[in-house]
């Protein structure tokens, strides 16, 4: 379509890059391993022009894309108009939330609705274009301008269908192995109707179980899915790498990514064979703590050494012995008392009882020690019996 000399300047801004405009991408939080597509080639379509955040985007090219998935062909549309779309390179499929990819729902309806292997068959490029424009007016905003009348009215109609018939779920896996949490823990998903061959790498370096029972899995598996299985070390190996394989169903509406290019969806479902791979690091395993160390014997005794008395346990302390009381410098002393001497051939008298002593003056008070014996009373001491008188005979 001719664009009006005009509005030329208006359009320098926006500059066509292979099929479409070049915008910066967000990538995904994480990428599913799952299916492989290529894209190779261009179907049925035709160029349009149209506006987001009313900016002039005319558009060369606006219908089917033929890719290879797996090996098998199959159909696609773009998700994502102000992004380049790389040839001849592969995408790698991820799951709804992962795309960054708005209104899904309403996208998956427009598949529904107009299956690409219908719309191929026929060679409908009307059809092809404005499925195209109305799948941009989901993901990306985009609002047809410059159009045909088949293709603008073709276009207000699925946008309008799509609006109020909302597909809410997303369409299954082909096949899909992603971390559940535990440890060594994936969550097995697929659409697959028979076996899913499970092989583990390096041989016999784990065990595949069921995570809820602890039940050997095996090499093959069936549903329902999803299922959680996990890897059991038994070979040392650092690294665990669990594939998985299967013959399952490629979905309408399913999204592949590549970095720094434009996001498809397929919009035809095919059966191929699937396989994904998932690589677990084995934790190493806990050291064990080292043993205590036991005490030292003690020393023999030596020659010469005196054994301490060991003290009896519970038993108080000995009391220290009480110091003896000062004495005064002027503190007079009793005399000891002498006999009488008797009369020669006189009987023997009955001596005097010896005097009081006189006792010595105080001493000067001295504080108490705590827990010390209280000091002993000095016992006065005893007089002398006089001395027995023997007559003196010359």
């Amino acid at each position: 379509m001719e664009t009006p000399r005009g509005n030329r300047a208006a359009l320098a801004t926006v500059r066509l890059v292979g099929a479409i405009a070049a915008c910066a991408l967000l990538l995904p939080a994480q990428a599913f391993a799952e299916s492989t597509a290529v894209p190779q080639s261009f179907g049925v379509g035709r160029s349009i022009t149209g506006t987001v955040n009313d900016a002039q985007v005319p558009v060369a090219f606006a219908g089917l894309i033929g890719m290879d998935a797996n090996g098998v062909a199959t159909w696609a549309y773009c998700v994502d108009v102000l992004t380049p779309l790389a040839m001849l390179v592969p995408y790698e499929e991820i799951g709804w939330s992962e795309s960054g990819v708005a209104n899904l729902a309403h996208v998956a309806r427009i598949l529904q609705v107009h299956p690409a292997d219908a719309t191929a068959a026929r060679g409908d490029s009307d059809e092809a274009a404005a499925v195209q424009a109305a799948i941009w007016h989901f993901t990306d905003g985009f609002v047809l301008t410059g159009a045909s009348a088949e293709v603008r009215q073709l276009y207000e109609s699925i946008v309008f269908d799509a609006l109020t018939n909302p597909i809410s779920f997303e369409p299954s896996t082909s096949l899909s192995l992603t971390p559940s949490g535990g440890v060594g823990a994936f969550t097995l998903a697929t659409n697959s109707t028979g076996p899913v061959e499970l092989r583990i790498a390096p041989v016999g370096a784990a065990e595949v179980v069921d995570c809820a029972t602890g039940s050997l899995v095996g090499s093959s598996t069936r549903g329902p899915y999803p299922r959680d299985v996990c890897l059991r070390p038994g070979g040392g190996a650092s690294s665990v790498t669990l594939s998985a394989s299967a013959t399952a169903t490629l979905s309408a509406g399913r999204v592949f990514f590549r970095p720094g290019s434009q996001r498809i969806i397929t919009a035809a479902g095919r059966g191929l064979g699937v396989s994904v791979n998932a690589t677990w690091a084995v934790p190493a395993p806990p050291v064990a703590p080292a043993p205590p160390v036991a005490p030292s014997p003690p020393s023999a005794p030596q020659p010469g050494d005196t054994p301490s008395a060991a003290p009896t346990p519970g038993a108080p302390a000995p009391a220290p012995a009480p110091a003896p009381a000062p004495v005064p410098r002027n503190a007079k002393t009793t005399p000891k008392p002498k006999p009488k001497q008797g009369v020669l051939g006189a009987r023997r008298t009955k001596a005097k009882p010896a005097a009081k002593a006189r006792p010595a003056a105080k001493a000067p008070r001295v504080a108490k020690a705590p827990a010390v014996a209280p000091k002993a009373k000095r016992a006065a001491r005893p007089a002398q019996k006089p001395r027995r008188q023997i007559p003196f005979t010359p």
